[in-house]
């Protein structure tokens, strides 16, 4: 695939046992784990920046709901939005907390790490982020590289 290219790893378990309706176990579960390379996710990235369509019509995640669990309905939620956005010729789409749509949580394929003017690296949190190890190294390698991280609410700040 070339520069910019990634290895996708994808494990999943699903409750495959004998049973139809709802309980909190299984009597049976399957587990596998998808690999393959895949292109990147977005034709120019990391070397001009990110266009994103800042969602404030639309949720990906609700207070107090599956947004922080890896869960494949959570992607359901983002279809629309997304291809609504690449019409408008935006990259992806950026969403804003369900509860206020004042604080920035993430773009719809990855979390959000900006820097600030005088050089912060900066995370929003927030109860309906998935937890990111991608992101977790990401601020891990600004940390040693002598940066300043924060994580912390973000605040929406649109300029026109």
């Amino acid at each position: 695939y070339g520069h910019g290219a990634s290895l996708y790893v994808r494990p999943l378990l699903f409750a495959s046992g004998k049973m139809l309706g709802l309980a909190p176990l299984a009597d049976e579960y399957t587990w596998f784990v998808t690999v393959m390379p895949a292109g990147g996710y977005f034709s120019k990235g990391a070397e001009v920046g990110v266009k994103a369509y800042v969602s404030e019509e639309n949720d990906r995640a609700a207070p107090k709901g599956l947004g922080a669990v890896k869960a494949a309905g959570n992607y359901a939620a983002d279809i629309a939005p997304v291809h609504a956005a690449h019409a408008r010729g935006f990259q992806t789409t950026l969403y804003l907390d369900a509860k206020e749509r004042r604080f920035v949580e993430e773009f719809s394929v990855c979390n959000f790490i900006g820097i600030t003017h005088d050089g912060v690296v900066i995370t929003p949190t927030s109860d309906s982020i998935l937890p990111s190890c991608t992101k977790g190294v990401v601020l891990q390698l600004a940390e040693d590289l002598g940066f300043k991280v924060e994580q912390r609410p973000v605040w929406k700040r649109l300029t026109h």
